[in-house]
């Protein structure tokens, strides 16, 4: 490992401190990561810390929804107010940034309704599917042996991460209606020829561990690439 930062304060906040940072001599390339390893400590000052344990463990049994992160959009969603005030930057990294948090906070809209209606973990009737690394999604009829695969955590139910030819998926009437509502950051990702693709309506995290000691919850779990523990996090109470 090189480089090694000095202190900034601007990475500290009231809570926490971060005492030193290290880049790798190594260039992390896309796709090679397939989970990532979260140890974080939780100070409660006043808490049931029973109904706590309830929900961590119906988190290890069913998952959490498969949100992005707030830190996807930029402070105060500036990414997205930037797309439909200025229009996409013809340069990267920047304009891929943004394509990424127009099509992340659309998702986000369609997650919302599918919880809203008790269907990101069911869904009757024909219903696309993806494997739990996020590599491959298949539509099929919902059926016993489907039920039994998602609740193994081997499949999810999918949501569609908008692009270029989004009436060419079978996405139904309400995803349908959400981009509509949506026209001029649809119109963004088309024009870019951005390719739509699917993701997991559910986060599942491995290995979930916590334990007590006084008021600090201590948590440590996995997650596939591109998940959030702020997802978690908030499941348990934690803004």
């Amino acid at each position: 490992m090189t480089n090694i930062y000095r202190f900034n304060p601007k990475f500290s906040k009231e809570g926490f401190r971060v005492l030193y940072a290290v880049r790798h001599d190594k260039k992390c390339r896309p796709g090679s990561v397939a989970f990532n390893q979260f140890r974080i400590n939780v100070d409660y000052s006043t808490c049931d810390k029973s109904q706590i344990d309830q929900r961590l463990q119906l988190i290890a049994r069913q998952g959490v929804p498969n949100y992005f992160g707030a830190q996807r959009f930029g402070i105060n969603m500036s990414n997205l107010e930037s797309a439909l005030t200025r229009g996409l930057p013809r340069k990267q990294p920047k304009r891929g940034r943004i394509l990424s948090a127009i099509r992340s906070y659309l998702f986000n809209l369609c997650l919302s309704d599918a919880i809203s209606d008790q269907q990101w973990q069911h869904k009757p009737g024909l219903a696309r599917f993806i494997f739990d690394d996020g590599n491959t999604s298949f539509e099929a009829e919902w059926e016993p042996t489907l039920q039994a695969r998602l609740e193994a955590g081997e499949v999810h139910l999918a949501g569609l991460l908008p692009g270029d030819a989004n009436e060419s998926h079978s996405i139904g009437p309400k995803v349908l209606a959400i981009l509509a509502d949506n026209t001029e950051l649809c119109l963004l990702l088309e024009n870019a020829r951005m390719a739509a693709s699917w993701r997991a309506y559910r986060c599942l995290p491995k290995a979930l561990r916590w334990h007590w000691q006084g008021e600090r919850l201590t948590l440590g779990f996995l997650l596939n690439s591109g998940c959030y523990a702020t997802s978690v996090l908030r499941e348990c109470g934690v803004d």
